[in-house]
């Protein structure tokens, strides 16, 4: 239980330390008498697969006298932070009307996955066999921010 916790602090902290970029265009224009037009779009695809994986850990054959298969532990983690579109708009208490248009496309696919092998003892005749495996822990965070706009409020 306690791998499981630090897989997910683990993700945790991955998603606070990595933000990536996104495609974004805009543009604004007005003054004090033709307001503000502002207009973003933002188009966002991640994909991220994430994979620990202690072996295939195989015995197998003819005759086999004794086996053991150990495997240690299998931790995987991740995190994605997206952030698109942020307006923040203060000290425009002169630009009259505010028009603010945001759009945005954002996609995020994330596979987090931690086994500890596929472990298998087979075969003819086998005497003995042992299979022991740590523990298996996985932890996806994901946070998307899409689209915030602050007028008049610092932040």
């Amino acid at each position: 239980m306690l791998r499981k916790l630090a897989a997910l602090a683990g993700a945790g902290a991955l998603l606070l330390a990595v933000a990536g970029p996104a495609l974004a265009w805009g543009y604004g224009g007005g003054g004090s008498s033709g307001g503000l037009d502002i207009k973003n779009w933002a188009s966002v695809v991640t994909n991220v697969y994430t994979k620990a994986d202690t072996g295939d850990n195989t015995i197998s054959g003819f005759k086999v006298s004794g086996g053991k298969i150990r495997t240690g532990d299998a931790v995987a983690s991740s995190g994605v932070y997206t952030e698109a579109n942020t307006t923040l708009l203060s000290g425009c208490e002169d630009c009259g009307s505010v028009k603010i248009n945001n759009g945005a496309s954002v996609q995020t696919t994330v596979t987090t996955k931690a086994d500890t092998g596929d472990n298998t003892i087979s075969g003819f005749k086998v005497s003995g066999g042992r299979i022991s495996t740590g523990d298996a822990a996985a932890g996806s965070a994901v946070e998307n921010v899409v689209n915030f706009t602050s007028i008049g409020v610092s932040l």
